[in-house]
This record gives C-alpha cells, structure tokens and sequence, in this order.
C-alpha cells in the first residue's frame, strides 16, 4: 500500500515538473473520436474541442502548431485534422496535404477560407449592435455631451450640440449611449459599471473645449450627460483558444446581457473578474449555482448545512475589462442567474 501510495506522488510530481509547474492534468479523448476529422464551413474551436475532448478547455494542450505557418493557431474550413500520439499522449496537428495547402503561394495568393471562429460570433452580433456593459472608471472617464443650443432638455438632430474632455482630437464622429442598468458586484455590492444603450451618432465640429458638434442619427432621446464612446462594442480578438485559466478564478456573475432574468447556451453574462483576476479573451470557466441549505436530520437544534455547488455549464470570456468581463455560455445544463458562480474547471 506505501509503495502505491509513493508512485502516485511520484508520478505527480514528474507531471508537474514536466509541465513547467503548470497543472498536472491527463487529457482525456472523447470515446469513439476518429483519427482524422475534415473541418467544415460553420464549425467553431470549440465544436471540433468539445467533439475531441472530455474537458473542452484542455484544447491547448492536445493542438500541436506547426512553426512552418504564419499563424500555427488558425483552422481552416477544409483542413483536415490528424490525431497521433507522442509519447503516450494524444496530440492533433494538420495532415501533410493541409500543410501544404496553406504555404503553397498560390493558396496566399487565392486566400484561404476565413479561419473557424473560436465561438458562433453570430449569436453576439445583438450585443455587437445593440446595449453592452460598460465599467465604471471607462463610463467615468468618457466625454460626454454638455448641453444643446437654445437651453433644450433633448437633442434632435441638427441642432447645435456641446461636448467635453473630448480625449482624441483625430476622430470626428462618436456613438452616443445613455446610461441603462447597473452592474452591482454580488459579493460586495459596489459598482462595477453600467448599462451602455445606444441612441445616436455625433459629429463634432472642433475640439475645443466645450467642443462644438452636431447628432447626425438619433435612435431615441438625447440627454444632457450621455456618454461618447468612439466604438460602443469591443472588438473580438481574431483568434484566441479555449482554455482554462493558469490560476484559480473565482468569481460570480453580475449581470445578464438586456437584462434577463435567467441565461442559457449562446446568451451573454458579465462577472465581476477581470485582468485583475489573470483573465484574458479565450479563458473558459465553469458555471455553478450554489448548492442548497439543507436541515440535518440528527442534531438536536436542526442546523441547516451547505450543499456543494452544482455544476451548470461552461462560459468563454471574450472582453475582458480591469474589474469585469463578458463571456458567452457555451454549454448549460440549467438556467444562469445572477449571483451564480464562476471558476477556473478542474477535471
């Protein structure tokens, strides 16, 4: 029993050194993966992840780039994937003829077919467009609009209209956002940013200060005190991987996109993580909503006891922000709210 017990530490130890101090995790295949898999027009990284894997997030570990390629990271619809193994350990690259395909000149001079997404981008095109998350020391920071001519409450197109702390004198037009819900931090209650709704376009004139500018679009109302932001929306990485973060995250979620009250698969939440928190665009966490209180049965005063979080399914952050992040739900077994938890997957 000591000699078992000993060559488990040992071969624990030989993981975690082998992997540079990382964590020591086995990757575990799916049952019945084939040796090869054509990727497909509409595929996603986390498809092709999630049909190879057990846990998807592990994806780094089993891809093996090729340092012949530009961008080694990028999978192409029609390349066709080879699963091996080096050294006892499953790993997936490019077949030779897809290799080929991607350094011969006249491919570079045909373009490849756009690379896979790491997630659907389509289903966030609404959050792309339409009211996002802002934090709170960029909504703090942003110019804003000061007044309008003629002393009016609301501004119309047209009509003359000031500005302040205008921070870039080489951009001209500015999306306009009114000041929706705010994001309040489940665990501590302050405020980690704000609703950002779209209502219109500015156009300014000269950067003095107050600047003079113009609305050249108005979806709704303009207010005195609305924010000027150059692109309302972050722009998505081009490509980034699924994996689980280096340090141990741990955090809940603060809101729901357009203000839901419940979140499934393909719906956009923020957490209360950010850079702060290691977090970059690609990390995938595990949600969980906290287990019940349950009464024990046996002791005299009836104490209520903590049940282990459940676990709900899977978000990818895809913005990350100083103190809040957005994340798309990947995968989920049952409705997220807010309030429910966030953390690095274990296996």
């Amino acid at each position: 029993m000591k000699l078992k017990v000993h060559f488990r530490m040992l071969l624990v130890v030989l993981l975690v050194l082998g992997s540079g101090w990382a964590r020591a995790e086995v990757i575990t295949l799916n049952p019945d993966v084939q040796a090869e898999y054509v990727v497909e027009r509409g595929d996603t990284l986390w498809d092709i992840a999630d049909y190879y894997l057990a846990h998807p997030w592990q994806w780094p570990q089993l891809w093996q780039v090729n340092p012949q390629i530009a961008n080694p990271h990028l999978i192409y619809p029609g390349d066709v994937l080879v699963l091996t193994w080096v050294d006892g350990q499953p790993r997936l690259g490019l077949r030779q003829d897809s290799i080929e395909r991607r350094l011969s000149p006249q491919v570079r001079r045909s373009a490849l077919d756009a690379a896979i997404p790491p997630i659907p981008l389509d289903v966030i095109g609404a959050f792309l467009k339409g009211p996002r998350l802002i934090d709170r020391r960029s909504w703090d920071q942003a110019p804003y609009i000061l007044a309008f001519a003629d002393e009016r409450l609301l501004g119309t197109i047209g009509v003359p209209t000031y500005a302040r702390a205008i921070n870039n004198a080489d951009e001209r037009y500015w999306r306009v956002l009114h000041r929706g819900q705010t994001v309040i931090d489940p665990e501590d209650g302050k405020t980690l940013g704000y609703e950002g709704i779209p209502v219109g376009e500015l156009e300014l004139q000269d950067f003095e200060d107050p600047a003079q500018a113009r609305l050249v679009s108005a979806e709704r109302e303009v207010l005195r005190g609305d924010r000027l932001f150059l692109d309302a929306a972050p722009p998505l990485p081009g490509s980034f991987m699924p994996a689980a973060p280096d340090n141990d995250v741990a955090g809940r979620v603060a809101a729901i996109y357009d203000q839901y009250t419940q979140a499934g698969q393909f719906q956009i939440i923020a957490i209360n993580r950010g850079d702060d928190a290691g977090l970059e665009p690609g990390h995938v966490l595990r949600l969980q909503i906290a287990g019940a209180k349950v009464i024990d049965p046996t002791r005299a005063f009836k104490p209520r006891v903590q049940l282990p979080p459940v676990d709900a399914g899977y978000v990818m952050i895809f913005d990350v922000g100083e103190q809040l992040s957005y994340g798309l739900i990947l995968q989920s077994t049952r409705g997220i709210k807010r309030g429910d938890l966030v953390r690095t997957p274990q296996i």
